[in-house]
Parts: C-alpha cells; structure tokens; sequence
C-alpha cells in the first residue's frame, strides 16, 4: 500500500491480482517507483513463492518483473537495477534453503547472479549498494 505522508490517498497495490499480499517493499533512489516482494497466497503448505514488482508511486503501473522466489529488493543508487535474494528452497520454520543474490536491470530485465547458491544463514539480507 502507498499513501501521502500524512496517511491519507492509500492505494493497494494489489487491486488487480488479490492472490498477492505485500512483503518487501523498497523505494527507488528518487522515489517515483516501488519495488515489491509479494507473497503468492496460493502458495502450498511449507512452501513459500514470490513475485517482484514494480510500481509507480502513486501505486500504477504495476509490472511483475521476477518470479518464483524473489525477496528483499534494493534499488542500485542509479534506480536502474534492484538486487535480490532468490531462494531455491522454501522457508520452512523461520529457516531458508538454498539463496542467491541476484540483480535485474530495471529497464531491460536482463538478470545477473552475484553469488552461488548457499545456505540461507550465510547470506544477510536485504541487501545493500556500495557507492
């Protein structure tokens, strides 16, 4: 959800695909877009799948832009590619499988991974930009 500073204008921004429930949410460098870890409800037990998506920030616009696992988003300093975790392995217990980080281009959707797959408990997250 998105509102004025002042708490009012809230807009969901889920209106479109009620399957989703908001997770992570990051705001990019000069705050006209929010990218947006959801949570897919239609998720079977002990398994947990997300979606990336990317908002105007009046909450338009929506675009899915990963899928299958995407969390903690973080926009580079630039605002052209958000860096995430990628989890192979459902969250079971409060404990991660296997995870990656990864970066999409924001424009081009072109993904990279950064790091090979490791247990969840030696990766940090969300992650963050070096200047």
């Amino acid at each position: 959800m998105v509102a004025n500073a002042d708490g009012t204008g809230a807009v969901p921004l889920h209106t479109s695909d009620p399957r989703y429930q908001d997770d992570d949410a990051s705001w990019s460098p000069g705050g006209s877009q929010v990218a947006l870890a959801a949570y897919d409800k239609t998720s079977g037990s002990f398994e947990e799948k997300y979606a990336l998506f990317i908002y105007n920030a009046d909450g338009s616009n929506p675009r899915k832009i990963a899928d299958l696992g995407p969390r903690f988003p973080s926009w580079s300093p630039d605002g052209q590619w958000i860096a995430y975790d990628y989890s192979f392995f459902q969250e079971v217990w409060g404990q991660y499988g296997e995870i990656e980080i990864h970066t999409r281009n924001v424009t081009s959707g072109s993904d990279a991974t950064l790091t090979s797959r490791a247990q969840g408990s030696r990766l940090m997250s969300p992650q963050a930009w070096r200047r």
